[in-house]
């Protein structure tokens, strides 16, 4: 049922096998397994036969899968293609079977099988200076000499994940649970530190983030997050451009105008603290930051007026209320200077009044 050629083989044989439709796009994915007698099993248990012959100048391959699978075999890497009429669809399935191979003592068996969509995803593999070890997509079964130190790199097209595709080395499994790309450090490659590029503490040589990164460095002053702000811009003119709130957290992120997210960074140079911040489009603001009031104040160039607009965050501390006051906190929000409110006692007696960003005890 299998003329190996000059090849000598060990049954069963297993293999990764993928099917497409003719416009290309993925019909199937599953595994199967060859053995000496004619028989072959698929993922599902399922049992058909096959033969793998000779015609004197190549190999051809017959298969029964509830229709006539066709095609040729291969013995330089065992793959096996063809198609199929799937009268279901009513279109020709191509179908590809990777030979999943069997290692020797010195290499590692390397498979990127399962899921969905393969023709989506492709990896590569280097050395710890970027040196191309190996490469490829899915499906695929090669047996690679890696060693123990090494980079991998995993991408997908659509960037949503590897769709329950892995890749499997030496029993160990990678894969993207979501997003267009993860990388994985083996060895003397994964070299631990903070590898957020806005953080204080940013490790350029660093490729495996260790939690460490620090965004706002407090001097002497004991910060509770998260913190409060409230955001004034002006025109070069004097004249007010915007304000709104803002809220700062500790891993670099800020909410701001229209409740959209930023990242900033408040570090120290040793004589004084820097303020960096994106604004809208990216823009970078600098300016800095004062220990003693918590206010920040700086600059950014806003390309749609072409012009430089100045800021200023006036920091809202959240007092620490007496067991006879009420913390009132007014906070939040857009347009603030709008606002206003006053809180009276049942005959109408003020008892307190303002705006706009607001936090206070009050009895």
């Amino acid at each position: 049922f299998f003329e190996s050629g000059t090849t000598s083989l060990t049954f069963p044989l297993n293999y990764a096998a993928s099917e497409a439709y003719s416009n290309g796009n993925e019909y199937n994915t599953y595994t199967i397994v060859y053995n000496q007698d004619g028989t072959v099993s698929d993922s599902n248990n399922n049992n058909f036969t096959y033969q793998v012959c000779s015609d004197g100048s190549s190999f051809n391959y017959d298969e029964d899968v509830g229709g006539a699978y066709q095609g040729t075999w291969d013995p330089a890497n065992f793959d096996i293609t063809g198609d199929f009429y799937d009268s279901d669809e009513d279109d020709t399935i191509s179908f590809t079977y990777t030979y999943i191979p069997t290692c020797t003592s010195e290499e590692k068996l390397l498979t990127v099988l399962g899921g969905a969509y393969l023709g989506e995803k492709s990896w590569t593999i280097t050395e710890c200076d970027g040196t191309e070890i190996a490469s490829g997509g899915a499906p695929y079964a090669q047996c690679i000499n890696l060693g123990e130190n090494y980079i991998i790199n995993l991408a997908d097209d659509e960037e949503d994940g590897w769709d329950g595709t892995e890749m499997t080395i030496a029993d160990q499994t990678y894969t993207i649970q979501d997003g267009a790309s993860e990388s994985y450090f083996l060895g003397s490659c994964n070299i631990e530190g903070c590898t957020e590029s806005f953080a204080c503490n940013y490790d350029e040589t660093a490729n495996n983030n260790d939690g460490s990164c620090t965004f706002f460095e407090s001097g002497t002053t004991s910060l509770t997050f998260p913190l409060y702000y409230n955001a004034v811009e002006y025109y070069e003119d004097g004249e007010e451009y915007n304000s709104y709130p803002v809220v700062m957290n500790e891993d670099g992120t800020l909410i701001g105008y229209d409740e959209e997210s930023y990242n900033y960074r408040v570090c120290s140079n040793g004589a004084s603290f820097n303020y960096t911040g994106t604004f809208y489009d990216g823009y970078e603001g600098t300016g800095t930051w004062d220990p003693s009031s918590l206010e920040i104040t700086g600059a950014y160039y806003e390309s749609f007026y072409e012009e430089t607009i100045s800021f200023t965050y006036s920091y809202i501390p959240i007092p620490t209320c007496t067991s006879e006051e009420t913390l009132v906190t007014v906070l939040g929000g857009a347009y603030l200077g709008e606002k206003s409110w006053t809180i009276t006692d049942c005959d109408g007696t003020e008892i307190a009044s303002g705006g706009a960003p607001y936090a206070q005890c009050i009895n």
